[in-house]
């Protein structure tokens, strides 16, 4: 993955409009659209943040936030948002006990040490998470992957993914003039599609890039003594 920072998605769908030589007046909303669509085809796991919430639940439903992506762990209770000392204790619970991926954990607090144990599973649905069983009126505590916003309510891109929702946006428009009286050739709008699907692919090949930092786990974990290659030469 190449050093990039976040940008909001506007200014793509701002340089878009200057490409084309549009106006923006009343073409916002439906550009934005556009863009999101494009930046969720793409895809990036380094586009996102982990994020924590506290949920109600209603019946066996607890209703995501927007922007979710990713679902990684749900609590049972009220943890807080600030809740980093518990879920640094259950991912090294979770190494040891190999719980489900979708099970809840009840945190069971002996001593000041948290312990945990698996509850109902769950899984999402219509952006909702959605009990085995009827938990109305609980709260739950996740943390889940999602987009980062700015100030104004717009999402964040990887820097290197403009060219492709760029790309996307123009496509979108060209394909759209076939709606009105002047339409734009078919062969450009083919052209815009297929320079949208090249864009695509290269950013996506310089997502699939680890960053240096997950490049330092693994060498950690390969060269640690206790685990893979040195633990099986040292066991024999």
């Amino acid at each position: 993955m190449s050093i990039n920072k976040l940008i909001p998605i506007r200014d793509a769908v701002f340089e878009a409009c200057e490409d084309m030589g549009i106006d923006t007046t009343g073409q916002i909303p439906t550009l934005t659209r556009w863009a999101i669509k494009a930046e969720r085809k793409i895809g990036s796991y380094y586009g996102w943040k982990k994020k924590k919430a506290v949920l109600d639940i209603v019946n066996c439903k607890a209703k995501l936030p927007q922007g979710a992506m990713k679902v990684q762990y749900v609590l049972i209770g009220d943890h807080g948002c600030d809740c980093d000392d518990i879920i640094t204790s259950l991912n090294s619970w979770i190494g040891t006990f190999q719980p489900a991926a979708n099970d809840t954990f009840l945190v069971i607090d002996t001593a000041g040490d948290e312990n945990f144990s698996c509850g109902t599973r769950w899984e999402v649905q219509d952006n909702c998470i959605v009990f085995q069983k009827n938990m109305n009126g609980q709260k739950i505590t996740i943390q889940y992957l999602g987009y980062v916003e700015d100030c104004d309510g717009f999402i964040e891109i990887n820097e290197n993914h403009v060219e492709a929702v760029t790309a996307y946006i123009k496509w979108k428009f060209a394909e759209r003039s076939r709606y009105s009286p002047i339409k734009m050739d078919h062969n450009d709008i083919a052209k815009n599609k297929n320079e949208w699907k090249e864009l695509r692919s290269e950013a996506m090949a310089d997502d699939s890039e680890i960053s240096d930092t997950d490049r330092n786990d693994i060498v950690a974990m390969l060269h640690d003594p206790f685990v893979g290659f040195g633990l099986e030469k040292g066991m024999y």
